[in-house]
């Protein structure tokens, strides 16, 4: 029952971090000001150190990359609704097919799969 708390309590956590994250980037586009490979570089580091701080009481590799792949998938998501956009918009970055944006499919079926095991396993 405690880990299922900490796996509700992380959900919480990163997916109010993305719903805030989109919206000051909706409104703020940092990409404008900083150099492509270096915004990546801070994003993918941002959105590390948000999957590593809900983690309470020992750090799990299954439960990083799951925080990891579901809190940028929220981004994507929350991004596209806030900003009123479509991943159309983003064609050369995201593989679509009818609208349906299968990279963030495949990072939401990783993330389920990494919380499954972390659930299940001695890790």
């Amino acid at each position: 029952m405690a880990t299922e708390n900490i796996f509700y309590k992380n959900i919480l956590i990163l997916t109010l971090f993305s719903f805030f994250y989109a919206l000051l980037e909706a409104h703020i586009p940092f990409w404008l000001y900083i150099a492509d490979p270096l915004y990546r570089i801070i994003y993918f580091m941002l959105f590390a150190l948000i999957s590593i701080a809900p983690i309470s009481d020992h750090f799990n590799i299954f439960i990083f990359f799951g925080n990891l792949f579901f809190s940028t998938t929220v981004e994507d998501y929350s991004y596209w609704l806030i900003a009123d956009k479509t991943p159309y918009s983003w064609n050369f970055y995201y593989i679509t097919y009818h609208g349906f944006v299968i990279t963030d499919f495949i990072q939401l079926t990783i993330a389920v799969l990494f919380y499954y095991t972390a659930l299940h396993s001695k890790f």
